[in-house]
């Protein structure tokens, strides 16, 4: 609780860097790596290269949303019945190493001549299972916290959301 407090407070500095992106079955990527090594990268294409399927994958894992910050995206590949998107980012955590990764059991079943989906979520740190809470939670002692990375990392999709809710979610944050 204290660690947050100096966190929220702005007293405790970290610095994270993105080493590497690697996505499985995640959206229009069968298998995508993208090897930043720490270093500043800015994401260019023409339309449909990837560019959004990368921050989704981002936005997915530290928050299961997509880059807009729409909750519970659609990350299965188009006509795939059974598939684990896969998303596993490396990071560098004030110079220590740290393996996030979600998974997604994705299976499309008709049921009395409806179809459904059923899906489970799996969260990692260092290869080590995770619930939600507890990776969340494990991110939060790591100094990330994921609400907060979500806003900032995309302030356009924070603003963009005029509503009574959104605007007090801006002066929360601030």
């Amino acid at each position: 609780t204290i660690q947050k407090e100096k966190i929220r407070k702005g007293e405790v500095k970290m610095i994270l860097k993105i080493d590497r992106i690697a996505l499985d079955n995640f959206k229009g990527a069968k298998h995508k790596e993208i090897v930043l090594d720490g270093q500043s990268a800015r994401l260019c294409g023409e339309n449909g290269s990837g560019k959004s399927t990368c921050a989704t994958a981002v936005s997915w894992v530290l928050s299961d949303s997509d880059y807009n910050l729409v909750k519970n995206p659609d990350v299965v590949p188009m006509g795939e019945e059974e598939c684990n998107p896969t998303v596993e980012i490396e990071l560098t955590i004030d110079d220590k190493p740290v393996k996030i990764k979600r998974v997604q059991k994705f299976k499309r079943k008709e049921v009395d001549g409806k179809l459904t989906a059923e899906t489970s979520n799996t969260y990692y740190i260092n290869d080590i299972a995770k619930s939600k809470r507890d990776f969340i939670s494990d991110l939060e002692e790591r100094g990330i916290d994921t609400d907060n990375f979500m806003i900032f990392s995309n302030p356009n999709a924070f603003t963009s959301d005029t509503s009574a809710k959104g605007r007090q979610q801006i002066r929360d944050v601030l």
